[in-house]
């Protein structure tokens, strides 16, 4: 409109108004943006995203997941990045492979046991994975595989960390995975590219399908220990014996429960798409109260 009467002194003036206006909104745009961080990455693009939606055949929490026609590969591929800060190699590296889902999947878009709700006050422990997959299957859930993680947390173009392609960045994350500082969901950019919410916070337990344990081994993992079940995904912190990024997978056996005192072996749970009954997303919602209600310990969640 302006353009179209440029000899009118008034449309000048008004051009001049909506160019000073624009520009002031784009400082103040790019401020906003760097607010939690200096170093914010700009959000993934749209054929990324295109990978993911929310609900859809999945219940209204969860994100569908459908990996990319051309499959693809994941994992780390620098050697440096496979050695600790003491010199030495971390334990169980996911090192690149064809480590990509086969099929379409719900994951949901937060932690258990969800958005604003508190983080878990103890770990969950490999003594708990069978009774913790009868309490997810009544509502309708179940353990993700390492895949179905390392995909909603890297996305299609194998980001190291979540929220950027190659480091970590201050200030976009919950820094504390013992004593997190918010509720869950308290960081509003700490995204995925595919959208899933908090990861490189706290690990998740995940089974482990044979194709899987078969590109593990393939990878360097000792084939005598990796178990049916196995800890996803780096945590807050960069002094573990594991990677803290997204490449980063370690086991747990037995024992530790008796110790107590973990709190970093947490989860993320997955559903198949178009699966899950009204019944059982009652069932679910209840489940999650429960949690809570019993101090967000899995171990009391599960008596």
């Amino acid at each position: 409109m302006v353009q179209s009467h440029p000899t009118a002194q008034g449309g000048n003036m008004r051009a001049f108004a909506m160019a000073a206006l624009v520009f002031l909104l784009g400082i103040l745009g790019a401020s906003c943006t760097q607010s939690e961080g200096n170093n914010w990455y700009p959000p993934a693009s749209a054929a990324d995203t295109a990978l993911a939606e929310m609900g859809g055949p999945c219940p209204p929490d969860m994100i569908l997941v459908t990996p990319p026609d051309e499959g693809g590969v994941l994992g780390e591929a620098d050697p440096e990045k496979l050695v600790d800060a003491h010199g030495g190699a971390y334990q169980y590296s996911i090192r690149r492979a064809p480590l990509v889902p086969r099929a379409p999947y719900c994951i949901a878009a937060f932690p258990f046991p969800g958005e604003d709700e508190q983080w878990a006050a103890e770990a969950a422990y490999f003594e708990l994975m069978p009774e913790l997959e009868v309490r997810l299957a009544e509502g309708g859930r179940r353990l993700c595989s390492v895949s179905e993680l390392l995909l909603a947390a890297a996305g299609p173009k194998n980001w190291r960390y979540a929220t950027h392609p190659e480091g970590r960045q201050e200030g976009l994350c919950e820094s504390n995975d013992h004593t997190p500082s918010r509720p869950i969901g308290g960081y509003e950019r700490c995204a995925s590219p595919l959208g899933a919410r908090d990861f490189n916070i706290r690990s998740s337990w995940a089974r482990v399908e044979g194709w899987e344990r078969e590109l593990l081994v393939e990878g360097g993992v000792p084939s005598g220990e990796i178990l049916p079940y196995g800890v996803y995904g780096g945590t807050a912190r960069e002094d573990t014996f594991y990677p803290p990024t997204n490449f980063s997978l370690h086991f747990h056996s037995a024992g530790l429960m008796e110790a107590g005192g973990y709190r970093d072996d947490d989860l993320r749970v997955c559903a198949d798409p178009g699966a899950v009954t009204p019944g059982e997303e009652a069932e679910w919602g209840e489940s999650q109260g429960l949690f809570v209600e019993r101090g967000s310990t899995y171990r009391d969640w599960l008596k």
